[in-house]
Formats: C-alpha cells, sequence, structure tokens
C-alpha cells in the first residue's frame, strides 16, 4: 500500500488469497496501525471502530495454488493479497516469503523493536532499562560466558 500511496480509505475491498489454514485476522490491524502490534491484539486495538470497519472489506479466497507449496503447521508460506480501490483500480502482490522468513529476515532494528513491545506487555512487564540491557547482552551473545547471566535478565 505504501508503495502505491493507497491509503486505507481507498479500498473497496480486499481479497487475500489464503491456504485452506490461514486467517484473516492480521491484515485490518496491518493496513491500520502500518504493522501487527501486541497493541493491535487488545481490545482496544481490534475493537478499533476503523479496524472493524475495515475488517469488514477483508475477504479471505481459498487459493488452491498457494496449497501446494505451503510448508505445513508453523511454518509460514507464500501468500497473496489482491486489493480493489473504489474507482476500481486493482493492485496484486505475491508475497513468496513473508518477512521474517530465513530467505528474508527480519532486520535486527525491527526485531529489537519487536522485543521492546512484547516485553513491555510480559505478564511481568521489564523495565526500560532491563530491556535495553537484555538487547545489549544479546547481540554480544557469543561473549556470554553463561548463558543464565542472559535469563537473569528476563524473570
Amino acid at each position: 500500500m505504501r508503495k502505491h500511496g493507497i491509503a486505507a480509505g481507498d479500498i473497496a475491498e480486499i481479497a487475500v488469497l489464503v491456504t485452506a489454514e490461514a486467517y484473516r485476522t492480521f491484515l485490518p490491524l496491518d493496513v491500520k496501525h502500518g504493522r501487527v502490534t501486541v497493541v493491535a491484539m487488545t481490545p482496544p486495538g481490534y475493537e478499533d471502530p476503523d479496524v472493524r470497519a475495515f475488517a469488514e472489506r477483508v475477504v479471505p479466497v481459498v487459493d488452491e495454488t498457494l496449497d501446494a507449496s505451503d510448508p505445513g503447521p508453523g511454518e509460514a508460506g507464500p501468500g497473496r493479497i489482491r486489493i480493489t480501490l473504489h474507482d476500481g483500480t486493482a493492485h496484486q502482490v505475491d508475497i513468496e516469503e513473508p518477512y521474517g522468513h530465513p530467505r528474508h529476515p527480519i532486520s535486527w532494528d525491527d526485531l529489537t523493536d519487536k522485543f521492546r513491545e512484547c516485553a513491555s506487555y510480559a505478564a511481568k512487564p521489564l523495565a526500560p532499562d532491563t530491556i535495553e540491557r537484555v538487547i545489549e547482552t544479546v547481540t554480544r551473545l557469543e561473549d556470554v560466558e553463561d548463558i543464565r547471566d542472559v535469563m537473569g535478565l528476563l524473570v
């Protein structure tokens, strides 16, 4: 959407061509917030009227050709999204390897941002300075002599 300058309000429908096991939950959250976040998965996120209205425009379509290349449970497989704008213009995106796949790895900055967010929503949230110490320690994991030093930061 960013690539084509498409705003959520421009979209009439999004056809998510999925495998038989795929879900449609995350796409409305991703479009509303720019990415799937922990906050988006809490009641204020998924009960957001804009997200709920947008979700009504997401149509799951089973695409048998994707099933053939689906790597199986717990593994991210290919996907296809077709976006139709109110003016009738259509865009399609084929995703062979989703972001985070071993052949399309997540960047260190995105990974640490995700860790910061997740750690702040933990049952026992980590303090910001502890989060930064964990990140710093993990960046030099090869030099850590005792893994209990890392584990001690997480409890």
